[in-house]
């Protein structure tokens, strides 16, 4: 009960804190520059050195959106604007933190600087965009957005794809947060909570009451735009990061996080409508091995239902359980088994592993005595004196060994009877006939 107190006070406290001043607290001595500053920033130019534990002030009215890339000793990093004895100076972001936190982020969580140029988190519907190979896909997922930029700007329509530039989608420090697409939106961070595999966060943006309408509907990721303060969810799951406003049942936006060949890729799309994928080696995956979209590339034209699982069933890299899981398949869902593997007995049941092909463009190995033959039922056409039959086609191209069906006769039920009637008959007439007789 302890804890849920703190948990709640802290939320508070970090959201009081927020509605009346933006306050930092620097974490190690760092240099400091008078804004604004013209020319590269260097320790050795830097006008002034704040100690460790002194409080600075987000400057006035400007919001988390005077983050500004700088080179500093070689290096990139974010800069902040705040103020500090009642003037302006540009910060290093990673020399602070809030100054009424609980946490902090973990360093495998921060994006905005130390060397970490190779990974990219961006929507994870753009991997769907990729899969389509064509530059209409975009406006399909973000067409509001680039309509309502281009008509705020008075850019040219027709040539929209030029105006647009796909970097990093979600960059977090401790004390800044930006989410989007092409435009991603900026946030001070206030408040930091730990929660399951993720973090509560408490992000302010004090330029809410100045966002026009415009301005609020080409956002990607649909943040609140009616208040100052708000908490968010964020939680991570290896390659996939969902971000959730207050709760989880309230889900704002999924992130993968790629490489740089992906963003490539997908600004090489945006600028010439073609798409090299087979220069993409990596795909994200959750901790399980799993992926939400499927690598491109198979050719799911000729798919062909055979099988059904009777089960929710794994999909894997290989004919093992321990190998990682490609994606899971639901009960009922239908997949085209394509390769027989070794045989396993697992839970009892004896049967080869399959790999197996999904309707959506997944592939992997399954086992396959939790598969089983789709049954097709097909009225047959028959003669009008014919009696009425129903003809069961099993569709299979695997019969599994825990399975076992007899052999059939290639000739139609109908005939059959017909023949047998037929002869039933004809010898009945024929016995009582030579009985007649005796």
């Amino acid at each position: 009960m302890k804890n849920i107190f703190i948990f709640y006070f802290f939320l508070f406290l970090g959201s009081f804190a927020s509605s009346e001043e933006l306050l930092f607290r620097v974490i190690e001595d760092a240099p400091a520059w008078h804004f604004p500053h013209s020319g590269n920033m260097s320790r050795g130019n830097s006008a002034l050195t704040l100690k460790e534990g002194e409080i600075v002030e987000a400057a006035e009215g400007t919001g988390a959106l005077r983050i500004v890339k700088r080179t500093i000793d070689g290096s990139d990093y974010h800069v902040h604007l705040f103020v500090h004895n009642n003037r302006r100076i540009q910060i290093q972001a990673h020399t602070l933190v809030p100054a009424n936190t609980l946490d902090l982020f973990n360093d495998s969580w921060i994006t905005s600087f130390g060397g970490r140029k190779d990974d990219y988190w961006i929507l994870a519907y753009y991997l769907n965009v990729l899969r389509a190979g064509a530059r209409d896909a975009f406006r399909e997922v973000d067409g509001g957005h680039i309509d309502a930029f281009i008509r705020a700007r008075d850019f040219d329509t027709q040539l929209w794809y030029e105006t647009f530039y796909i970097d990093r989608g979600l960059e977090i420090n401790q004390i800044s947060l930006s989410a989007g697409g092409f435009v991603p939106r900026s946030y001070w961070v206030t408040s930091i909570i730990v929660s399951n595999n993720g973090f509560m966060v408490t992000i302010s943006n004090p330029q809410f009451e100045t966002i026009s309408a415009l301005d609020r509907y080409h956002w990607t990721v649909p943040l609140p735009t009616d208040r100052r303060s708000f908490n968010i969810l964020l939680i991570k799951d290896n390659d996939y990061l969902d971000m959730y406003l207050e709760t989880t049942e309230n889900l704002l936006a999924t992130f993968v996080r790629v490489n740089r060949t992906v963003v490539d890729e997908l600004n090489n799309l945006l600028r010439t409508n073609t798409v090299d994928l087979s220069r993409i080696t990596a795909w994200p995956r959750r901790a399980d091995g799993s992926m939400d979209f499927p690598p491109p590339g198979i050719d799911i034209s000729s798919f062909r239902a055979t099988h059904t699982a009777t089960v929710r069933l794994r999909a894997r890299d290989d004919p093992t359980t321990t190998s990682l899981i490609v994606t899971t398949l639901d009960l009922g869902a239908e997949v085209q088994i394509l390769e027989t593997g070794p045989t396993a007995t697992i839970d009892g049941i004896t049967a080869p592993w399959v790999r197996i092909q999904t309707a959506n463009g997944f592939t992997g190995w399954s086992f396959s005595g939790y598969l089983e033959p789709i049954q097709l039922t097909v009225q047959a056409v028959e003669p009008a004196e014919a009696p009425t039959a129903a003809t069961v086609i099993a569709v299979e191209q695997f019969v599994p060994v825990a399975q076992h069906d007899a052999a059939t006769s290639s000739m139609p039920t109908w005939l059959l009877a017909v023949i047998v009637g037929g002869a039933a008959t004809v010898g009945g007439t024929a016995f009582f006939a030579v009985k007649r007789k005796r």
